[in-house]
């Protein structure tokens, strides 16, 4: 009797453990159709969440989709939207929706591949169409709708417009609550190929839109880019503009930027690396913090570069902030690329590192997450496999740890420890001839010289470890050095 009751105990014991233990999932889906992919989602506060995303039927039509799935990745309903004239709706992207706020609903933008130009799709809380806008342009050749904030008397859509003479602008409109256009805003510079990352809200009547712009020279030429900011007020005015020095390295804001306590901005962006051994531009990612003066305050850089990289979202969660997006690895499987979810605190410090594929020998990526009120997060995306080549909807649950499962469960993933780069050792610090760089015989370093109002003094690539500051006035400067593995931002003084 007393083994039975000892037996019964344990199997109890052990349903329970493995109950508590098995708390997230890696699913994909197909819903039998042709293709499926998930871009954005929100969470409804009722156990379930809403997802937008596009699918292919068995026809090859595309259509525009919703979907609705609890939190433990079980579908409860999806409705899909196919244009009266058969026209293609591109791939939406991560905060291209919302939740309303009122509860009623919910709003999302992109759009059309052949006409190329956008749309507003207003949806009733169970996800059929209450509205649907279509943005017909004219004086453009390309509409790329981005990202929808709501406000209380409308929407501001953003994102970029090719025009006539083929450069690329940022956009801002502003609609009613119906959709209807009220006016709309173009920013960036007249001569290079501005493109839209993300917009902060500063107060009712202030806002901030981050982007970048690019020029793009005859391969193998170098990019150079540059960071730019929009302070605008709530009609879209211009009231101040601020640009960063073109560099080399820099992508610009990515889709993702937040408010920090100080009253700066924070965001996650790529940086970019051209040079030996492979000779193609490759990419890792980034996250960066400024100060209300945009002067950079922290910087961290995270893994390796590599052609295949991409961030796709930056997401605030309550203790930190979730890097999304798409990281390729040389470890077995070879040349995998992998979903990548990075867990950061307000320091820009790694907490976890969540890497995983829906199929193996697939691209692999994570495009949007929610936090859930116990701390878990739920994150969508796609996988492209080759073997059949076809999308499939991606869905995957992790804890506040970063993993599916808390018995086996480590803060970072065992596929890559993700690390912050070696800085480069600069030295002596104050100088007055000769700043020196702890370097590798032979390697090469990108470095950027700037004064202490962020003018760039004296700029270059250099190979013999010193750089010569004897010519500058005393003073203080910021010096920025950038070597294939290792990154470094330090104020210098010249005495």
């Amino acid at each position: 009797m007393i083994m039975r009751m000892l037996l019964i105990c344990f199997f109890i014991s052990l349903c329970c453990v493995s109950a508590n233990a098995q708390i997230g999932f890696n699913k994909s889906f197909d819903f039998s159709e042709a293709g499926l992919a998930f871009s954005s989602l929100e969470y409804n506060g009722d156990h379930t969440i809403s997802i937008y995303g596009n699918l292919i039927n068995t026809n090859l039509k595309h259509g525009l989709l919703f979907t609705s799935f609890d939190t433990l990745g079980n579908l409860l309903d999806y409705k899909v939207e196919y244009d009266s004239l058969d026209d293609v709706f591109t791939l939406v992207y991560p905060n291209s929706f919302i939740k309303l706020a009122d509860d009623s609903g919910y709003a999302g933008v992109g759009a059309f591949l052949y006409r190329e130009f956008g749309y507003l799709a207003i949806y009733n809380k169970d996800g059929s169409i209450q509205r649907f806008v279509e943005y017909n342009d004219p004086n453009t050749l390309t509409d790329y709708y981005i990202e929808i904030i709501e406000l209380s008397d409308g929407f501001f859509i953003l994102g970029d417009k090719q025009l006539n003479d083929y450069h690329t602008h940022i956009f801002l409109m502003k609609t009613d609550k119906e959709g209807n256009k009220l006016w709309e805003k173009l920013y960036g510079h007249p001569t290079r190929r501005n493109g839209f990352g993300s917009i902060v809200k500063v107060n009712d009547n202030e806002y901030v839109i981050g982007g970048a712009t690019t020029t793009i020279p005859p391969f193998p030429q170098l990019v150079y880019n540059t960071s730019n900011f929009y302070v605008i007020d709530s009609l879209g005015n211009l009231k101040s503009s601020w640009t960063s020095q073109p560099s080399t390295t820099d992508m610009g804001v990515g889709y993702g930027m937040h408010r920090t306590e100080q009253g700066g901005l924070i965001y996650a962006t790529n940086e970019l690396y051209f040079g030996p051994p492979n000779n193609v531009y490759e990419r890792k990612l980034k996250v960066i913090e400024r100060d209300s003066d945009y002067n950079i305050v922290n910087e961290q850089t995270y893994g390796t570069f590599r052609p295949s990289n991409f961030l796709r979202n930056f997401k605030k969660v309550s203790d930190g902030f979730l890097v999304l997006g798409q990281r390729v690895f040389p470890l077995p499987p070879p040349g995998i690329a992998r979903g990548s979810m990075l867990k950061i605190n307000s320091n820009a410090d790694s907490i976890w590192n969540y890497l995983d594929t829906a199929f193996t020998f697939a691209t692999n990526l994570l495009y949007d997450a929610v936090e859930l009120p116990s701390g878990s997060i739920i994150a969508c995306g796609y996988s492209r496999t080759t073997n059949p080549l076809k999308d499939w909807a991606w869905l995957v649950k992790v804890s506040k740890d970063g993993c599916m499962d808390t018995l086996n469960c480590f803060p970072v993933s065992s596929i890559e420890a993700i690390k912050v780069e070696k800085q480069v050792k600069i030295y002596p610090n104050p100088a007055s001839d000769f700043i020196y760089l702890d370097l590798p015989e032979g390697e090469r370093a990108e470095y950027q010289l700037y004064d202490l109002t962020g003018l760039l003094i004296k700029s270059g690539l250099q190979s013999d470890s010193k750089i010569d500051i004897s010519g500058l006035p005393p003073g203080g400067y910021i010096l920025q050095i950038r070597a294939r593995d290792r990154v470094s931002s330090k104020k210098i003084i010249k005495i």
